[in-house]
């Protein structure tokens, strides 16, 4: 594939910090059509620009997936999506980290994204398990794991959800991992909340406070 994009994403200055994170796992990168992953963490964007490797226009703002999550964090932390996100932009740092079960990009107006899904078979999995552990100064702070949507098709994402966890017992990770949190989209809003345990809250308090600390960046 010609197209690729990283394993991780991370915002800015996020991986020279020692503050930890929580680490979000999606289905697939779907800015990406018909890419692949690499073993590199990179940036995340969050406004608008033009990617460097394809040249094209992105617009990030509106991200729903991203969004949720920030907005869920916030939430737990008496704040909002886009305060936390300008907390986020001064510090030029992010305690949320971002990779995906499949290596292999999806595009948004791709129809019956899961006839594409369900011909991943478990190496392509076991790929992309290898790239995201190879990321061991960022998954060595990483205090929760949440499975963003892995949970409705078991057929699907058993094997990754399995090896995941073998994974982080060989490399003697102690991250909590919460596997059954529903897509992060609007319409999923109250279950992402009803799933979204008192022990994740609780990792979500303990990773604020101490990254609401970073000294704020001089703005332009």
């Amino acid at each position: 594939m010609s197209n690729t994009h990283p394993v991780m994403l991370r915002y800015k200055n996020t991986h020279l910090h020692s503050f930890p994170l929580i680490l979000i796992v999606g289905r697939e990168p779907n800015n990406d059509p018909d890419s692949e992953s690499t073993y590199e963490s990179n940036g995340l964007p969050f406004n608008k620009g033009i990617d460097e490797n394809t040249g094209k226009e992105f617009n990030n703002t509106k991200c729903a997936f991203w969004n949720i999550a920030f907005g869920k964090f916030a939430k737990v932390n008496g704040t909002h999506t886009q305060q936390i996100k300008k907390d986020f932009e001064y510090r030029e740092a992010c305690p949320i980290i971002f990779t995906d079960a499949s290596p292999i990009g999806i595009p948004n107006e791709k129809g019956n994204k899961w006839r594409e899904r369900k011909k991943l078979g478990e190496l392509k999995f076991k790929e992309q398990l290898e790239k995201i552990f190879k990321q061991k100064d960022l998954l060595i702070r990483v205090k929760l794991v949440i499975f963003s949507g892995l949970d409705r098709d078991k057929n699907v994402y058993e094997y990754f959800k399995k090896e995941f966890e073998t994974y982080k017992n060989d490399h003697g990770y102690d991250f909590r991992i919460n596997e059954n949190v529903p897509f992060f989209y609007g319409t999923n809003s109250k279950k992402i909340d009803d799933a979204i345990k008192k022990e994740d809250q609780e990792i979500f308090k303990e990773i604020y406070n101490e990254f609401i600390n970073l000294p704020i960046k001089k703005q332009s």
